[in-house]
């Protein structure tokens, strides 16, 4: 077997990252338990266009809760679009996901974006916004790996493409 090779001198991502994801559908501007990241391994680009498969660990000692208490959920990562708030942030540690309790916003954009996913089943891919605080590089069968050890979300979007096919409705 294969052994993966540490990589040295490449630096982490600097800023916000974002990954994809669909939510669970609750009720009354409500999204209970939405599954909004897992570990599974996304292709991401770093800032000198290098490519690279990045994995955000999902154990209780890997992740920063203290940035995700009141954050907003936007349209894709947009500050200007306001939907609504993040309520509740958890990792089910079975599952090595996080989910998250969503209450969008009552009117505008919010409402239109809620109602579009709940009732006509569209719009209903979500996006982590995200810092990494610490992880490796690793070199294996020619492909960078990131495994990110410690980081914390910042905040949800509504977006239109996801990028993790694990994460869903019913799953």
């Amino acid at each position: 077997m294969m052994q993966a090779q540490q990589i040295s001198g490449m630096s982490l991502p600097q800023g916000l990252q974002y990954r994809r994801f669909y939510p669970d559908a609750g009720s009354d501007g409500l999204v209970k338990g939405a599954s909004v990241a897992s570990e599974y391994a996304a292709l991401q680009e770093n800032d000198e266009g290098i490519l690279y498969v990045e994995i955000l660990k999902h154990g209780k000692e890997n992740i920063d809760f203290s940035l995700i208490k009141d954050a907003p959920i936007l349209w894709d990562h947009d500050e200007s679009t306001y939907l609504g708030d993040v309520k509740d942030f958890w990792l089910q540690v079975e599952e090595k996901k996080t989910r998250a309790d969503l209450q969008f916003s009552s009117g505008g954009l919010g409402r239109e974006i809620y109602n579009d996913f709940t009732q006509y089943g569209i719009r209903k891919a979500l996006s982590l916004g995200y810092v990494i605080h610490d992880g490796i590089f690793y070199l294996y069968r020619n492909m960078i790996y990131l495994i990110a050890n410690y980081w914390g979300a910042v905040e949800v979007s509504s977006v239109p493409v996801p990028a993790d096919p694990t994460i869903g409705l019913g799953r």
